[in-house]
């Protein structure tokens, strides 16, 4: 099943990224963007890579307990592999007679780690050289195009030390500059939730997953967008958590191949555009699609029958039916 989401947070003093900073002063960063009326602007910006990495961390939160990990995933770090990685350097030294090292490598990955399987890895061992696509994608996370202003604000923070010398203690303070953002933010997110557990090399079930194992996974990959949509994530959390809160959240799902992704919530009427996009394509494919709004959406009349349309109060909501759903 093809799963795919956009939605809307209200963000309001957060710091997501920390990835323009110059000495002591950290900036949010800023990407060019070109809205509807085709103005270009320079809005502020986070990568999809952040989103990931939370998402993988959500992911790996949910599932333990029953799944297992790699060092890094169980320490919560989002670390590529390394060239000399111990369960490929047991792969080759078993050099199983008449085995795909391949098909033998990816195996021995993906009963190991959860986190490889769900969000992909590159093994750049030059004897077994492992490549998996992710099967969740993530877009930025930028403001929606209503936005007429950004709310920017900087705080100056200190740092207190206590230095030794001379046999006294002398009081010591470093002062740092951090710019802090709030806005309603848009995101969208792409899920393969079939290929969850699945070879890339045979297309078919990984030997030694079993089925409950790979139901567990592609649950939890849905489950996970629950604290990414409420805004838990980015930078600086122990200091600057996010005032967050849901604003709204569109879901599609459906097993047919060519199911496109969601226009995002970034356009202001995103909404009316993914009912009639997914009506169209509902039609031309003859294919059932499940297609969930939060909050209710009007206006629904002349659909085709192979849309499936659920009305949600809110976001828990919706994504509760989605997971009821595959």
């Amino acid at each position: 099943m093809y799963v795919k989401l956009t939605g809307r947070v209200l963000v309001n003093l957060h710091d997501l990224n920390n990835e323009a900073s110059i000495g002591t002063f950290t900036d949010i960063r800023k990407m060019k963007i070109i809205d509807t009326e085709g103005a270009l602007r320079e809005v502020i910006s986070v990568s999809g890579n952040m989103l990931k990495h939370w998402h993988s961390i959500y992911v790996k939160r949910l599932l333990e307990g029953n799944d297992n990990f790699c060092s890094y995933c169980a320490r919560e770090e989002a670390w590529r592999l390394p060239q000399n990685d111990s369960r490929l350097t047991e792969v080759k030294e078993t050099k199983l007679k008449g085995g795909n090292l391949f098909i033998a490598g990816e195996r021995k990955l993906l009963n190991t780690c959860a986190i490889e399987d769900i969000h992909g890895f590159l093994s750049p061992d030059p004897d077994l050289t492992i490549k998996r696509e992710s099967r969740v994608r993530f877009s930025w996370l930028v403001p929606v195009e209503e936005t007429e202003e950004e709310a920017l604000s900087t705080a100056v923070h200190n740092r207190v030390a206590k230095v030794t010398g001379a046999g006294t203690e002398i009081p010591q303070q470093m002062f740092f500059y951090k710019q802090y953002a709030s806005g309603i933010y848009s995101v969208t997110a792409s899920i393969d939730l079939g290929r969850i557990g699945i070879s890339d090399y045979t297309s078919k079930l990984v030997e030694g997953l079993k089925d409950e194992v790979v139901k567990r996974r592609r649950r939890c990959t849905i489950e996970a967008f629950i604290p990414i949509m409420g805004g838990e994530m980015g930078a600086s959390l122990s200091r600057s958590l996010p005032i967050a809160k849901p604003v709204e959240i569109v879901i599609a799902l459906s097993n047919y191949p060519g199911l496109p992704n969601v226009v995002s919530a970034f356009y202001k009427d995103y909404r009316q555009v993914n009912l009639a996009l997914m009506n169209s394509v509902a039609k031309v494919s003859n294919s059932d699609i499940h297609l969930i709004f939060a909050p209710p959406m009007e206006g629904t009349q002349n659909i085709s029958a192979n849309l499936k349309l659920y009305n949600e109060t809110d976001m828990v909501s919706a994504i509760r039916k989605a997971l009821e759903l595959i």
